[in-house]
């Protein structure tokens, strides 16, 4: 073969290459189309992707909108920021968050993570499943606690900046605030119980709850029953306040599918329920929280009252800390060279069942031309 034909051959396939390289350079590209900075950091849209595949199932929302990616790139932007301020305020007595209480706040919204812990043997869960779920538990914690820092660093600068008087609500903005956000603002079905509750690891523990029900219902006093069964180990006694409140509907599903307008001197139960939590307070009143993995609940309503719009002033703390908290937030972004590029996200809108399914593919899924 001559030189030439060498030549040509090498051409020909370096030619081919570049077409190749160019067309996984034009996706390089487009992920890393910059979207948000945070002083000297660029954020781009493969970081974003990177965001929503690191969350949790339960925090991961729906992507529908470019809204929605819009959305998820402020929450992101927003704790870059916290971050900021966390390292600025580390140590100060002003902006400090017990673990405890992060680990407290990590296991009410996701109870799962401590029943595999505690119970993995019993679900057959390997050991090596049980460690990955107490280092995973232990990490989002630490997490959550510097998300809690960061919010209480926020806080402090915002009641620096209005004790100052450069931040203030005027009655406008309250009122303007108020119909913008007045769907929302509601005062939530509330239930106050007084109620014994049945582990499921005891024995019979069914049978029981329906016989306390009973006998409740014949009128017996909630708080002696309640002492009975203590004593006999059988259960213990549990007093609460709970609200129909939406972000925490699957947890206690169960209990408002029965108490739901329900009206004081009602008897509930028996109510399956689980990942539910109890505070225990000690003689120095140190409080700690003892899960509830599954239980039947039977209660008897001493307070009840239904949901209803709230009024301008029963709205006003709300609406005054929301205000003040979105003007010190945009202070924030001024002192930290925050910078959003809503309209450099991607719309997720535009890819479609229609369109090929990435650059590689050699046809749509269903060709216009079929």
């Amino acid at each position: 073969m001559s030189t030439y034909q060498w030549t040509a051959i090498l051409a020909i396939t370096l030619v081919f290459i570049g077409g190749i390289l160019t067309g996984c350079g034009w996706m390089a590209d487009a992920d890393r189309i910059v979207v948000a900075r945070v002083g000297d950091e660029v954020i781009r849209r493969e970081d974003l992707q990177n965001v929503l595949r690191e969350m949790m199932p339960e925090e991961r929302p729906i992507i529908r909108t470019r809204d929605d990616l819009l959305d998820v790139l402020e929450e992101h932007v927003d704790r870059k920021m916290k971050d900021k301020l966390v390292d600025i305020h580390e140590g100060s007595e002003e902006v400090h968050v017990p673990r405890e209480l992060a680990a407290q706040r990590f296991d009410a919204l996701f109870p799962e993570y401590r029943r595999y812990i505690m119970y993995g043997d019993q679900m057959e869960l390997s050991p090596a499943d049980v460690a990955f779920f107490e280092t995973e538990r232990e990490f989002r914690i630490d997490r959550m606690q510097r998300d809690m820092l960061g919010d209480a660093a926020i806080m402090f600068r915002l009641r620096q900046a209005v004790e100052a008087g450069e931040l203030t609500v005027s009655e406008e903005e309250l009122e303007e605030a108020y119909e913008e956000r007045r769907d929302d603002l509601v005062n939530l079905e509330t239930i106050v119980f007084d109620g014994i509750v049945f582990p499921g690891e005891v024995e019979g523990a069914s049978t029981l709850a329906t016989g306390a029900y009973e006998r409740l219902r014949e009128g017996e006093d909630v708080s002696a029953l309640a002492a009975e069964y203590a004593a006999a180990g059988t259960g213990f006694p549990l007093s609460s306040e709970l609200q129909n409140d939406p972000r925490t509907q699957d947890r206690f599903r169960t209990f408002w599918q029965q108490a739901s307008g329900a009206e004081a001197g009602d008897i509930l139960g028996p109510i399956a329920i689980r990942d539910w939590e109890v505070a225990l307070i000690d003689d120095q009143n140190r409080v700690s929280s003892r899960p509830i993995p599954q239980a039947f609940l039977v209660c008897e309503v001493i307070e009840s009252s239904p949901a209803r719009p709230m009024t301008l002033d029963e709205a006003r703390p709300l609406l005054e800390e929301s205000v003040l908290y979105e003007k010190k937030k945009e202070q924030l972004y001024e002192e930290f060279g925050v910078e959003i590029y809503p309209e450099q996200l991607p719309d997720p809108a535009g890819f479609t069942e229609e369109g090929p399914r990435s650059v590689f593919d050699e046809t749509p899924r269903h060709s216009p031309m079929q």
